[in-house]
């Protein structure tokens, strides 16, 4: 076994390192909009009893307008003072993490329409200010259970240089939505012994370079463009953007958790990145 897969089942990737493990609530229903008493209703369901609320505007970075509601399993809230023909950016979810996000569109005589993700509307800064993303670095040769895992005498003398680990890059190119990172560490870094929010950050990225390699599980939403992928094994389940960067990355205590997620199983061979 290759240096750097030992140094990822030592730091907790591959192996479950603690019994109390965090659980995520998860959306069991699509999100749904209607026309209710001169606003808009959205409504959802969960599969874990949870606070309401809801975060809106014209800008999918200046969601100022607030919504809640009450706890339950069945979740509604009212949206006000809409504009017509218009079209706003929306997050849902319990009083504590967001769920879900999605474009609520307003049509000229009041009817709403929601779609899922905020699309490709979010801007993206400005090339001058952004630093070139480094080329990933090549995976070392993985050693299959079985294979020696020293090299035999007569090469020892001859391979003198030791394999490179791959690196994660900046957290800022790896994580998709960075507001939301300091919450998915304080609540499922523990799970794979990370020391800080840039570590559960890297530990992700380099998730996602071993399941690709060792074709783990994957499955594909075309609905958001959300890449799905589950460890058997340790149980590690991480869900990433269309462009690849890091979603979450936890480990959920029901173990049919993996069968009721969305989309098509897909190769690594067919991801779009």
């Amino acid at each position: 076994m290759t240096d750097w897969i030992r140094l990822l089942l030592l730091t907790g990737l591959i192996a479950l390192t603690c019994s109390g493990t965090s659980s995520a609530v998860e959306l069991t229903d699509a999100v749904s909009a209607t026309r209710k008493d001169g606003g808009v209703t959205l409504a959802w369901k969960t599969d874990t009893l949870c606070g309401t609320k809801a975060a809106y505007g014209t800008h999918p970075e200046l969601l100022n307008k607030k919504a809640d509601g009450a706890l339950g399993l069945y979740h509604e809230v009212t949206l006000a003072d809409l504009a017509q023909d218009k079209v706003y950016f929306v997050r849902v979810g319990t009083a504590r993490h967001w769920l879900a996000e999605g474009r609520l569109t307003i049509s000229k005589d009041g009817t709403p329409s929601w779609s899922a993700g905020f699309g490709d509307t979010k801007p993206e800064p400005a090339k001058a200010e952004v630093e070139p993303k480094p080329t990933p670095r090549p995976l070392p040769k993985i050693v299959e259970d079985g294979e020696a895992d020293t090299p035999p005498p007569a090469k020892v003398k001859q391979e003198t240089k030791q394999p490179v680990q791959p690196r994660a890059p900046p957290t800022q190119e790896t994580w998709g939505y960075m507001p939301s990172l300091q919450d998915h560490y304080e609540r499922h870094g523990k799970d794979f012994r990370c020391t800080s929010a840039d570590d559960y950050a890297a530990k992700a990225w380099l998730f996602l370079q071993y399941a690709k390699h060792k074709s783990l599980p994957m499955k594909w939403d075309d609905s958001d463009g959300t890449l799905r992928i589950w460890e058997p094994t340790s149980r590690a389940f991480a869900a990433f953007n269309r462009d690849g960067t890091t979603k979450t990355f936890f480990r959920p205590n029901s173990s049919t958790y993996w069968s009721r997620q969305p989309g098509r199983l897909i190769k690594p061979t067919e991801l779009p990145f």
